[in-house]
C-alpha cells in the first residue's frame, strides 16, 4: 500500500496493486478531506476508511468489483460514483453511516447494477439496494416490480417520513435500521391475495426506529403509482393488465411537483383527488407503447387522443389549481 498526501488540497490518494485491501486505515484520518483510490483493486473489505469524518469526496477505481460492509463512515459526502466493474456489495451496506450522502451515480451501461433519482438496484430492477441516507424527500415509493428489499437498502434515512411497498416486494432482508423521522410504513398487497412477505428479520430490523412491525399500514389494492423524482413522473401499475381498474389512490396527493402521469390500458379512470393539489389546471393525452401519458402543462389547454387510444379517459379527472 502506497500513500500519497496533498496538504493544499487535502487530498490523500492511496495506491496498491494487491487485488484485496482489507485493512483498516487510520493515515490523515482526521485532515483528509479528498480521498482517491488507485490500482488494480478488486476487493475493498470492511472498515477501511471508517471515522474519516472531514472526507467530502471518494473516488474508487473501475477496477473494483465487491465492496465490503462500511467501507467508509462518518463522512461529509454527498455522492458516490460507484465502480464500473462493481458486482457485489455486502449486506450491511458499504456507505450507509454516511448521513450527507444524498445520491449515488453510475455509468448507465453498466452491467450489474442502475440508479434512479439516486438509488440503487439490481439492474433488472427486481431488487433495491440502497437508498442514500440523506436522499431528500419525505416520501419514497419503491417502483413496482422491485421484489426484494436488500439487508441495508432502508438504513439510516434522515428525510423520509412514509416508506411505501408495492404488492410485488416479497422478499425483505432488513427493514428501517435508524431512521430518523420515519412516520409511517405501507405495504400495498393485491385484493384477496394470499401471498406472504418473507421475513430475514434481522436484530437491526426497526432498530431506534419510532415505527415498529406492528405499525405497518397494509393497503389492499390492485393499483399503486411510483414517483419518479428527477423527472417530475408518476407511473400507474395495475397488477393485472387484463382488467379494468379505477385508481383512486391518494399516496401521491400531497405533491405538487408532479407534472407527468403515466398508466397502463388497464386504468380506464383516474379520481381527481389523487393529484389534486397540483398547481396546474390544463393537460393533453398522448398513447404509445400501450401506455398513456398525461403532460401537465401550465396556461395550455389542449387535449390530443390519437385513433387507436383504447381507454376510456374519464373527464372527471380535474386538476384544480
Amino acid at each position: 500500500m502506497q500513500y500519497q498526501w496533498d496538504e493544499s488540497s487535502k487530498t490523500l490518494t492511496v495506491t496498491s496493486d494487491d487485488p484485496n485491501v482489507e485493512s483498516t486505515q487510520t493515515i490523515h484520518q482526521n485532515d483528509a478531506v479528498h480521498i482517491r483510490i488507485r490500482g488494480s483493486i478488486k476487493k475493498l473489505g470492511n472498515f477501511i476508511f471508517s471515522n474519516y469524518t472531514n472526507v467530502e469526496t471518494i473516488e474508487f477505481p473501475d477496477s473494483i468489483e465487491e465492496l465490503g460492509n462500511n467501507v467508509i463512515t462518518f463522512s461529509l459526502i454527498t455522492e458516490i460514483r460507484l465502480p464500473f466493474q462493481l458486482k457485489t456489495v455486502e449486506p450491511l451496506g458499504p456507505f450507509e453511516y454516511n448521513y450527507k450522502l444524498e445520491k449515488y451515480i453510475i455509468n448507465p451501461n453498466h452491467a450489474n447494477f442502475k440508479v434512479i433519482d439516486g438509488v440503487l438496484y439490481s439492474r433488472d430492477m427486481t431488487k433495491i439496494i440502497s437508498i442514500p441516507p440523506n436522499w431528500n424527500s419525505k416520501i419514497f415509493t419503491v417502483p413496482y416490480g422491485v421484489i426484494t428489499i436488500f439487508c441495508s437498502a432502508t438504513d439510516c434515512l434522515q428525510n423520509i417520513e412514509q416508506l411505501i411497498f408495492p404488492q410485488t416486494v416479497s422478499y425483505i432482508e432488513g427493514i428501517l435500521f435508524k431512521p430518523k423521522v420515519i412516520k409511517k410504513f405501507i405495504i400495498y398487497r393485491k385484493v384477496n391475495s394470499q401471498d406472504q412477505i418473507t421475513w430475514a428479520q434481522t436484530i437491526d430490523d426497526f432498530a431506534n426506529s419510532s415505527v415498529q412491525k406492528n405499525d405497518i399500514k397494509y393497503v389492499y389494492s390492485n393499483v399503486y403509482s411510483t414517483y419518479f423524482k428527477e423527472n417530475k413522473t408518476a407511473v400507474v401499475s395495475t397488477t393485472n393488465n387484463n382488467n379494468k381498474y379505477e385508481y383512486s389512490d391518494n399516496i401521491l396527493s400531497h405533491d405538487t411537483n408532479i407534472n407527468t402521469i403515466i398508466y397502463p390500458k388497464s386504468v380506464d379512470k383516474i379520481s381527481s383527488s389523487c393529484f389534486k393539489p397540483m398547481s396546474h389546471n390544463s393537460f393533453y393525452i398522448q398513447d404509445f407503447t400501450g401506455y398513456t401519458t398525461i403532460t401537465i402543462k401550465n396556461h395550455l389547454y389542449t387535449t390530443y387522443c390519437s385513433n387507436y387510444l383504447s381507454i376510456h379517459f374519464s373527464l372527471s379527472f380535474i386538476l384544480l389549481l
